[in-house]
């Protein structure tokens, strides 16, 4: 097996083997390397306030009997002090010293009174008046690109296709299908959008819809990447990961952030679940992990989606940060592997005008992504200074962000292809389904692999340098069909110039 990593082109040669091969393609890329940047996010806080990667403005409730008269729950307040001091006005604690409050405006006076700072303060949206979608609309504007874009864009039932759970609330996870065949399930990548893991994150929604709109619209006017996108990839755009909590923002709870089980998504997942960068174990705290990975019928649904379709790139939207977030939090990658993240981070970020850093936290969907299914997987915080910024704000936002999002998908896989398997029971080549490839020259804290889809295709998120000499080793594969497993180790060995 070799595989020719350079400057310039990239082949993987076919190969084949008593048990398994690989094929690829060429594929052509610069090679630049980056340090990680990391940073407090830019935002519209005071810049005292910016250390926030972590307590990144979690809602922290009043209890109704400790409100003060008059102050009804329409502001969301963010604080700074003591835990003493948080305790003392059951504002509830997110991290560090960071807390929150929703009630009145006014009612930042009597919290400084006791040892709080006031860092900011958010107004809810008006909402329909500020130019949102709701939930109804929302739906309503995909299957409208689908009825005007009917060989590109297809609405589909996620939870359905996969066999999920419904939410709480009997409710799929839905998304859009943008493909040149998209009724055809292609032999193509599979690539990932999602946003709205957290629900009051109201601006994130509208991101997934016009990004879905532009690529549709450039595409049909021939634009190059737009094309390349759509006529070698098969696109999934998530617009909402909560419909329950989304829809309980919209009927009065402008501040809700987790679902209706309490439990925050977005720490849900098992990659970091338990570390100190992950969820909290407390039911109250806005960042509540939940009582064990995969424990919500929204994330099982994504679990199973990811399976299903072992995607390439996975691009998660979240607000309001200002910032594009790598993997991990607090575990290190390769440093080779970091410094290729950071250089497509730090173009899609310039691509918008933001910084490039790394994930400020785990048990999150792009840490599964990565670790599970080897995605090149990114999270970007949008700007905009609010969760729910009024109609201007969110216009400049999510139009600054598409330039980004489609330099995210246009970054070429470096190595992908298909892999395949015989058994002395089969032994015409089959798709070498759930295949586990791993590069243990790269030193991984958590056994990361990439895995083969059920087509037999895999990606390969491989630093740039030339590789060949790769040696394999073929450790098992199970004699029944139904279970075919084969896994490659590859050893890297880079060429001296």
């Amino acid at each position: 097996l070799s595989l020719f990593l350079s400057s310039s082109t990239l082949s993987l040669s076919h190969i084949l083997l008593p048990f398994c091969s690989f094929s690829s393609a060429t594929l052509f890329f610069p090679v630049f390397f980056f340090l990680m940047i990391r940073r407090p996010p830019r935002s519209t806080l005071s810049s005292s306030s910016a250390a926030s990667d972590v307590y990144k403005r979690q809602v922290a409730l009043l209890e109704p009997e400790h409100v003060p008269s008059g102050m009804p729950s329409n502001a969301l307040l963010t604080l700074r002090g003591p835990k003493h001091a948080q305790r003392a006005a059951r504002c509830r604690h997110v991290s560090d010293d960071i807390c929150e409050w929703t009630g009145a405006p006014e009612a930042g006076a009597w919290l400084t009174g006791g040892g709080l700072e006031l860092i900011q303060v958010q107004q809810s949206s008006r909402f329909e008046g500020d130019g949102y979608h709701t939930p109804a609309q929302l739906l309503q504007a995909f299957n409208a690109l689908e009825e005007r874009f009917p060989e590109l864009a297809m609405v589909v039932d996620v939870t359905a296709m996969v066999g999920g759970p419904a939410t709480v609330g009997g409710r799929s996870i839905m998304a859009l299908k943008i493909s040149d065949n998209v009724e055809k399930d292609e032999d193509e990548p599979n690539l990932l959008l999602v946003s709205n893991h957290h629900a009051r994150e109201l601006v994130t929604p509208e991101i997934a819809l016009h990004a879905a709109t532009k690529l549709l619209e450039e595409y049909t006017d021939g634009q190059e990447t737009p094309t390349r996108v759509v006529e070698a990839n098969q696109l999934y755009l998530i617009w909402t990961m909560n419909p329950d909590s989304l829809d309980k923002v919209w009927k009065g709870d402008p501040w809700l952030r987790k679902n209706l089980n309490g439990v925050d998504l977005n720490r849900n997942y098992p990659v970091g679940w338990d570390l100190p960068c992950g969820g909290s174990d407390d039911p109250s705290s806005e960042a509540f992990r939940g009582l064990h990975p995969f424990s919500e019928p929204e994330t099982v649904n994504m679990k199973l989606f990811q399976k299903h379709r072992n995607f390439a790139m996975v691009l998660d939207f979240h607000s309001y940060a200002e910032d594009v977030r790598i993997n991990y939090g607090c575990v290190n990658l390769p440093s080779k592997v970091h410094q290729l993240f950071m250089k497509h981070a730090n173009m899609v970020g310039n691509a918008i005008g933001y910084d490039a850093g790394q994930s400020c936290c785990m048990g999150g969907d792009i840490h599964y992504a990565y670790k599970q299914h080897g995605s090149l997987a990114f999270l970007i915080e949008a700007g905009g200074g609010s969760f729910q910024p009024d109609s201007e704000v969110r216009q400049t936002v999510i139009h600054e962000l598409w330039p980004g999002i489609r330099s995210f998908f246009g970054i070429n896989i470096p190595i992908s292809g298909h892999a395949t398997v015989k058994t002395a029971q089969r032994p015409e080549p089959q798709p070498a389904e759930d295949a586990e490839l791993s590069v243990p020259g790269l030193e991984y804290e958590l056994g990361e692999v990439s895995r083969v889809a059920a087509n037999g295709r895999y990606h390969l998120w491989l630093p740039d340098g030339k590789w060949e000499a790769v040696s394999y080793t073929h450790l098992r594969a199970h004699e029944t069909p139904e279970h075919l497993v084969c896994r490659l180790l590859l050893e890297k060995k880079k060429k001296k110039k």
